[in-house]
């Protein structure tokens, strides 16, 4: 997860929100037979990262290099504002 700080109300994301949300993806996903396991979530506070990365710019693909873990097989989630 990316972060501006650790302040959810502008975005920081608790490991119970990604459970929840796991839970509703593999409920979502259950009837194709697919199943999500997190393996791993790693938090970093980068405001540039938060705040600017998109699909145009730099900064998206300079936080995926960085934070990127896995292979082609492997779901990478990355949160921004």
């Amino acid at each position: 997860m990316a972060a501006a700080n650790k302040d959810p109300a502008v975005g920081y994301i608790f490991p119970n929100q990604v459970e929840a949300q796991m839970k509703v993806l593999n409920e979502a996903y259950m009837p194709a037979g697919i199943n999500f396991t997190v393996i791993d979530t790693t938090y970093t506070v980068n405001a540039d990262w938060f705040n600017k990365a998109g699909p145009t710019n730099s900064f998206q693909t300079e936080m995926k290099k960085a934070l990127r873990r896995g292979g082609a097989a492997d779901l990478n989630v990355y949160t921004v504002g």
